[in-house]
This record gives structure tokens, C-alpha cells and sequence, in this order.
């Protein structure tokens, strides 16, 4: 009865011990990251954590700026969250521009591409919708005409209408991605 008395309490003992030192799954990850000696690959590891954890916080500490600006853009993606984008880029800039683009791709939104007040950078905006949801119908939204006529040809290659395509060396290279 003593022994397992003793064994009872050691165990209590122990566990209130080891308690306190258990790191939260994304403590540890952090932590894995900081390890990494290569800058370049510490801010790359940074930047999958911020966007596995959603955690726009973890891109703040990522020092190489385009590494930190798309890890920016892609949480803000994932998250479907454009004042993400509005808060890391007050100034309309081609950084915003590619934040409302992911937002818009991850929320299958085209009104975050309204956002964007250049109707070409907009139309590229409307285009990565179309591209991601496989649906040409989103290129009509475009007011640009050259957008909207890029946004068409890209679809129509992707989709494989390739006999839409305006060129014919586009069509043949259409045809000889697609097999037809």
C-alpha cells in the first residue's frame, strides 16, 4: 500500500514538474524555425508557419522584405482578410495590388478586385479569379479591353478551348499542351 502510495504521489510530483514546460505546437514550430542557421531558409520557414498557423504576427518577424510581403499577401489569402492588406499596405502599391489579388483568389470574391482603382492592375486581379476557378465568365467583369482580352486568352489556353485563341502560333502550342 506504501509503494503505491509513494509511486502515486511521484507520479503527481512529476507531472506538476513537466507541467509548466510544454510548448504549444506553434511555440515549437517557432522555435524550429529560429534554429535554422541559413537566413534564407529561416524566413522561408518563417513564412510557411505564418501562413500554416494563419498567423499574420509570425510574418512581422521575417526580415527579407519580398519574403515578408508575400507571406503578407498569403495569409491574407488564406484568411480571406483584405485588412490584412489594407493595414501592411496603406499606399495602394503593387504589394497591395497582390494582397486583393489573394484575397480574392482565396475568398472567390471578384469584389476585392474592385479594391484596386488601375484597371489594368485590376483586370490582372479578375484574371487569377477566373484562372483559379477555371470560369471565363469572370473575365466579362473585366472593364479593361486588353485585360479582359488577356484574361479570355489565358482561360481558353487553360480550358483548352484552344481554337479561340486569337494567334496561331497560340493555338498550335494550345493544342500541343491540351493533345488536340
Amino acid at each position: 500500500m506504501r509503494f503505491h502510495l509513494a509511486l502515486l504521489l511521484l507520479s503527481v510530483f512529476i507531472s506538476a514538474c513537466t507541467a509548466g514546460n510544454e510548448l504549444s505546437d506553434e511555440e515549437s514550430e517557432l522555435d524550429n524555425c529560429d534554429s535554422i542557421n541559413d537566413t534564407f531558409q529561416k524566413q522561408h520557414c518563417l513564412a510557411k508557419l505564418a501562413v500554416d498557423e494563419g498567423d499574420v504576427t509570425i510574418c512581422d518577424q521575417i526580415e527579407l522584405g519580398r519574403v515578408r510581403e508575400n507571406c503578407y499577401n498569403d495569409v491574407a489569402g488564406r484568411l480571406s482578410d483584405v485588412k490584412i492588406c489594407d493595414t501592411k499596405y496603406p499606399d495602394e502599391d503593387i504589394f497591395r495590388v497582390e494582397c486583393y489579388s489573394n484575397v480574392a483568389v482565396g475568398s472567390k470574391d471578384t469584389t476585392v478586385c474592385d479594391k484596386i482603382s488601375n484597371p489594368a492592375l485590376a483586370a490582372v486581379c479578375y484574371s487569377d479569379v477566373a484562372a483559379a476557378e477555371r470560369d471565363i465568365e469572370i473575365c466579362n467583369q473585366i472593364k479593361d479591353v486588353q485585360g479582359k482580352e488577356e484574361c479570355m486568352s489565358k482561360l481558353n489556353f487553360l480550358l483548352g478551348n484552344c481554337d479561340a485563341l486569337r494567334f496561331e502560333a497560340s493555338r498550335a502550342y494550345c493544342k500541343s499542351v491540351h493533345g488536340s
